[in-house]
This record gives structure tokens, sequence and C-alpha cells, in this order.
């Protein structure tokens, strides 16, 4: 009688330790977290509007220019503003090197209305380009001396979310105001002196 007894408690002691041992919800719980924490990486990842808040314009973020190739230099001017002294400039002549322009593509973010957007690449303000579904592919200035390889680009009122593809691309918000995007490239001896 006295063995059953003793060996009593010591059954009930494990039941209860193993049912202390589970904690209840603690799976629940952890996979809440868990999808909350990849809702969250995955909302910022995707969110346009964070790579231009309003306290740093954009300016956080670099993207990268792509150079327009000699033999595309007449479709690139034709995409520009100036006058004819200011377009001769960007091209070929026998003595001298002409300036070397950049490409960037213009087109209207997915679902928005119908809006324009205007650059300025240093000094160089753009025409007025039409957003579209369509992108369309538009020369610039090096918004700094070629040689530093960097300076900034401004779109200017766009009207509508607007996306200039740059590497990666600049995703601009609907606005009145100017926004500001710091740009990058890779300069290259590009004029060969007389002797060789």
């Amino acid at each position: 009688m006295q063995d059953s007894e003793s060996r009593r408690p010591v059954a009930e002691g494990k039941g209860k330790a193993s049912a202390g041992s589970q904690v209840p919800g603690l799976w629940p719980a952890a996979m809440i977290a868990l999808a909350s924490g990849i809702a969250c990486w995955f909302w910022l990842a995707t969110n346009p509007g964070s790579a231009n808040s309003p306290k740093d314009g954009g300016l956080a973020a670099a993207s990268e220019l792509a150079e327009v190739d000699d033999r595309d230099i007449a479709a690139a001017l034709a995409t520009m503003n100036g006058s004819s002294a200011f377009l001769a400039r960007f091209k070929g002549r026998a003595a001298g090197c002409p300036l070397p322009l950049a490409w960037v593509s213009l087109v209207r973010a997915p679902g928005q209305p119908p809006g324009t957007v205007r650059l300025r690449s240093g000094a160089y303000f753009s025409p007025v380009f039409t957003l579209t579904d369509t992108p369309q592919r538009v020369a610039i200035p090096y918004p700094g001396a070629y040689e530093t390889g960097s300076g900034e680009l401004m779109a200017l009122s766009a009207g509508g979310r607007a996306i200039i593809a740059l590497r990666p691309a600049w995703h601009v918000a609907a606005q009145s105001d100017d926004a500001m995007r710091r740009v990058t490239w890779h300069p290259a001896n590009r004029c060969k002196t007389q002797g060789g």
C-alpha cells in the first residue's frame, strides 16, 4: 500500500512536468510574428514612395545613366531643346571633341492618368514630355562635368506618377514640386589626341 502511494506523486509530477514544458499558443504566436515580418519587408521593398521620401528628395539612392552611342547622336538630338549652336556641341566635328549625352526613358506608371514631365540636367531643361504607357527614350546632357562621374537629375512638375528608366529605375510620385535624384556614370576617354 505504501509502495503504491509513494509511486503516485512521482507519476503525477511527471505528468505536470510534461504539461508545463508545452507553452500553449507558442506556435500560433511565432507564425503570426513571422508572417508580419515578411509582410512588412515586402511592403518596404516594393513601396516606390519610400525611395523618394520628402526628407531627402530621392538623393539617398543613386541611379546610373547610360551613354548615347556615337551612331545614335542624330536620334538623341531630335529629342532635345536648344539652339543650333548648343546642339552642335554634341555632334562629331573635325576639331575638338563632342560633348557626350546620356539616355533616359520615360513612361507613365501603371494605372496612372495621362501626365507630363520635364527634366533638368545641370543647366539644361528638356522639352515637356507627355507620359504614355509606351516608354520613350530621350537624351540629356550629363548633369555635371563628365569627368566627375556624378550629378543630380531633376523631374519638374510631373503630373501623374512617372517611371524614369535609369539603373535602377526612378519612380517619381505625382506632384507639383520638383523631385531630385543623384545619378552616376562611368567616364571614358572618348577623344583621342591627334598623335595617337
